[in-house]
């Protein structure tokens, strides 16, 4: 008998031998799997907080840039340098989009959106959306935008000089952020997704809005993690694995738009294109064309929700969190914030804001905020792609639907091409005469899958940010210590540092 149990405990130990160890031919190099949860066993032992420091030390490890590892049982591959992850941006083979639990639990039970589809249905919302949305000031530069995101300045500095109150955001002379900077951008989309802007009297419909949009990519990492390898998990400790927060965050978004929705549909007039006003109406009006090309199938209510939270949720969390942290980085280092206001100062003055014309005259500016995007790493891991056929990337065969991660932190801490990367030094954009050198950093992705929001956000968060800085004094709120930016972070779809209160007052 006792030689039965040994025989059968090495038959096991050389399948389970076998199960780790097995690859496709060629794969990359990289670590094990075991069951369930394939390589993700592996991270947790690097570094169980951080998903992106975990991949970036078994690269190290392994000594390469394209490492290979399983997520559950699926192959896939970690980009984590920029030459690798631009090879696959720009690859027309890594286009496509994983599918799973997580996908379709925060869709009404679909693969919809903006995000996490691919293919036509992906191709005609975002061509459809863009073509749409600029119009109406959205992905250009256009005066509506600049009016109505200088409209939402003023209110910020309106509320920092004392000449209205809200002590959600604002109490003793402190900001509580990020929140006092989620509403700028919020409003923005609002203005453009349904026509309407929402006064400072009501900015507790924002605030909430963006409390449970930054639940929704707190919750969970970009991957999904492990709950969407084993969702049964979230019946046992629902809010340790993120589904909870993440499904109730998106959801509160999805039906944000709902009402918005429900209204259009009830006042609105979309039979005749010279009454758009909005985003709604385009896509009201689209669905009452009854067209009957093949594209035409993908357009429906439920898309044109998710469409909406899709681009609602990084807005919300993303420009908020970075600002925030830019802020906490110039706390941090107050030579730079001074260089900074010195050369607001020189270009722009104190008697009017600075507009989108002081862009180009104002170079360290937008070298702060590209150092902002590199250091911080906001999204530190873009969107997972999948292969849609096979396809090489670095030398490496990669088999067709392997799953692509390109972990863009380490790429923004390459020693290899950032001198001394954990350093905040906005001046490593600049060459020796002061002017912006090539950026190469991907916050955005790249390719065809460029994120749609790029020129929204890099807008939006120099109007803002060159504002606060000619504007006003900042410093730590008294008996209290500011978070320290580089290991007080709390990660998820993207980087955020925690809530915290920054002193604020007026510029003399």
């Amino acid at each position: 008998m006792l030689a039965l149990w040994l025989a059968a405990a090495c038959v096991l130990l050389a399948c389970l031998r076998r199960y780790m160890t097995a690859r496709p031919p060629g794969f990359p190099p990289g670590p094990p799997r075991l069951p369930f949860w394939g390589s993700y066993w592996f991270l947790f032992l690097a570094n169980y907080r951080y998903t992106y420091k975990a991949l970036s030390a078994w690269g190290r490890l392994y000594r390469t840039n394209v490492l290979g590892l399983h997520i559950g049982p699926f192959p896939a591959v970690a980009l984590l340098d920029y030459t690798a992850i631009k090879e696959v941006f720009d690859n027309p083979d890594c286009q496509g989009r994983l599918d799973g639990f997580l996908v379709r639990e925060r869709a009404m039970k679909q693969r919809l959106g903006l995000f996490f589809t691919d293919g036509e249905q992906w191709k005609s919302q975002r061509r459809f959306m863009l073509k749409n949305m600029r119009d109406l000031g959205y992905a250009r530069r256009s005066p509506v935008f600049e009016d109505v995101v200088s409209q939402e300045v003023r209110d910020l500095l309106d509320l920092i000089n004392g000449d209205r109150k809200d002590e959600v955001v604002f109490a003793d002379g402190c900001l509580n952020l990020p929140k006092a900077l989620c509403v700028g951008g919020a409003n923005m989309l609002c203005h453009v997704i349904f026509g309407d802007r929402f006064p400072p009297a009501e900015h507790h419909r924002l605030y909430k809005l963006a409390d449970m949009c930054c639940l929704a990519v707190k919750e969970v990492e970009v991957t999904g993690g492990t709950v969407t390898l084993t969702p049964w998990l979230r019946h046992f400790t629902p809010k340790q694995f993120g589904y909870k927060g993440f499904v109730r965050g998106t959801g509160f978004a999805t039906d944000f738009f709902r009402v918005a929705l429900e209204e259009h549909k009830a006042i609105a007039d979309t039979s005749d294109d010279d009454n758009l006003r909005d985003f709604i109406d385009f896509y009201l009006n689209k669905l009452k064309q009854k067209e009957s090309n093949e594209t035409n199938n993908f357009f429906k209510e439920d898309e044109l929700l998710m469409v909406a939270t899709d681009l609602m949720l990084p807005t919300i969390a993303t420009m908020a969190s970075l600002m925030s942290y830019i802020l906490l980085q110039l706390m941090h280092n107050p030579d730079v914030l001074a260089a900074a206001q010195k050369s607001l100062d020189a270009t722009v003055g104190k008697d009017r804001l600075p507009t989108l014309d002081d862009r180009q005259r104002l170079p360290y500016i937008e070298a702060i905020i590209r150092e902002g995007l590199r250091h911080q790493s906001s999204v530190p891991i873009s969107v997972p792609r999948r292969t849609t056929a096979a396809t090489t990337i670095q030398g490496y065969p990669i088999p067709e639907n392997t799953a692509i991660v390109p972990v863009l932190w380490s790429a923004n801490r390459d020693p290899n091409m950032w001198d001394e990367p954990d350093a905040f030094r906005p001046e490593r954009f600049l060459d020796k005469e002061g002017k912006l050198i090539k950026d190469k950093t991907l916050p955005f992705g790249g390719g065809k899958r460029l994120c749609v929001g790029e020129t929204f956000t890099r807008h939006h968060v120099f109007l803002f940010l060159s504002a606060l800085l000619q504007s006003c004094e900042f410093s730590p709120p008294p008996r209290a210590a500011l978070p320290d930016p580089e290991e007080h972070v709390i990660t998820g779809f993207s980087n955020t540092p925690p809530d915290f209160r920054l002193c604020v007052a007026r510029r003399t």
